[in-house]
């Protein structure tokens, strides 16, 4: 009996221990969005399903932390549902380094698409890669998953 609770104990406590061992250290920044509300009662988002999302990239660090921002601030950002894309038509897209101080607090506007097939309500996340060297939206495979900020859940409903 006292060998199975052995086993049993170790079967359940070292995996937890694993678990907890590599868990990242916590994220030096925070993201939060929201949707931009007077943007859905409109003509583009009745027609073609566009709307804005208010982005907010705060350092919670004690440090400076450096970002990478593009001029088209869709460019910037990663979506997790296949629904909604970050708008990124440009005629030039330039990338600009931030640095924020430990409290400050970064945001833009960001143009977004829904692409409703049924018109049900979708729920997705923004995911921010601060050292980006080339444009990050639409290439979630060229980004590592493990430096992706990723945001708050929101809930678009049509």
């Amino acid at each position: 009996m006292k060998t199975a609770f052995t086993c049993l104990f170790l079967l359940v406590a070292v995996p937890l221990a694993r678990a907890q061992q590599s868990t990242p250290d916590k994220s030096p920044l925070a993201i939060e969005v929201s949707i931009v509300r007077d943007s859905l009662p409109r003509e583009l988002f009745r027609r073609g399903g566009d709307f804005r999302v208010q982005t907010k990239i705060t350092n919670i660090s004690g440090e400076k932390q450096t970002i990478t921002v593009w001029s088209q601030p869709g460019w910037s950002w990663l979506a997790d549902s296949p629904l909604v894309h970050p708008d990124t038509n440009a005629n030039q897209n330039v990338s600009e380094t931030r640095v924020l101080r430990p409290g400050e607090v970064y945001g833009e506007d960001v143009g977004m698409h829904f692409y409703p097939r049924d018109r049900k309500p979708v729920t997705f996340r923004l995911g921010f890669f601060p050292k980006a060297k080339l444009p990050v939206s639409g290439r979630p495979d060229a980004i590592p998953t493990d430096q992706i900020f990723w945001s708050n859940a929101v809930r678009l409903t049509p």
